[in-house]
């Protein structure tokens, strides 16, 4: 067994106190004659790799809870350059060439339900995944299929509040638990016309058929219809 690890730059100590078993402290003794060190530098090695072995535990339950997520926030703002988003959007792809989120996007499983985000304009996009990673280049990349672009994003403040939640994650893909209200409020939203009423469900049907306007607190659709504003 190795000492290189115990012998390093020493840095502050704190006392503590712990009991352990005869079984415990004749196997400590033991590992103090074969290193050839004193019990304080045996418990320490003992303690910095049974932390080692806890934290990787931990990461690794971490990654399994990111990669079951039933959503995602896909950061468009993280991408290397402007042109990575429009490739990503005209190609409906989540793709990276860091190699910390490669890993992720590789294995994120099929259907997979990912909304593509910009910190200045919100919810832009959505679509699911493959769960058929490939290499283009350096990129990693996953397809979407059921990719919708909407014409009127979902803005950051709108998310903040369907989410109930003060700050959105700017990481390059963070899970969503309560994604399923994006993707409620992107799709369900209702809209009748007051003159006529026809209805509209749906960002995009809304826009189709009563269009959007900006207002002084956001982006807000016609009251009327199209048709009736016609006249």
């Amino acid at each position: 067994m190795s000492k290189s690890n115990v012998n390093k730059t020493p840095k502050p100590l704190v006392s503590t106190t712990v009991r352990i078993t005869n079984e415990q402290h004749d196997f400590i003794e033991e590992l103090m004659r074969q290193m050839g060190m004193s019990k304080q530098k045996v418990l320490a090695f003992l303690l910095e790799e049974g932390v080692k072995v806890v934290k990787a535990s931990i990461q690794a339950d971490q990654d399994n809870s990111f990669l079951d997520s039933p959503f995602y926030l896909f950061n468009l703002s993280k991408s290397e350059t402007l042109a990575d988003e429009k490739i990503m959007l005209t190609k409906q792809i989540i793709a990276s060439k860091d190699e910390s989120w490669r890993g992720f996007i590789k294995n994120i499983n099929a259907q997979r339900m990912v909304f593509m985000y910009t910190e200045s304009k919100g919810v832009i996009a959505y679509g699911k995944t493959s769960g058929k990673p490939s290499t283009m280049q350096e990129y990693t990349y996953q397809e979407l299929s059921n990719f919708q672009i909407i014409e009127h994003p979902v803005s950051v403040s709108e998310i903040r509040k369907i989410l109930g939640v003060n700050l959105i994650s700017s990481k390059m893909i963070s899970p969503l638990v309560d994604g399923n209200k994006i993707l409620n409020h992107i799709t369900t939203v209702l809209h009748t016309c007051p003159k006529c009423g026809v209805q509209a469900r749906g960002f995009n049907e809304i826009e189709e058929l009563f269009g959007f306007r900006n207002m002084s607190n956001g982006i807000s659709h016609q009251s009327w219809c199209r048709t009736c504003r016609r006249g």
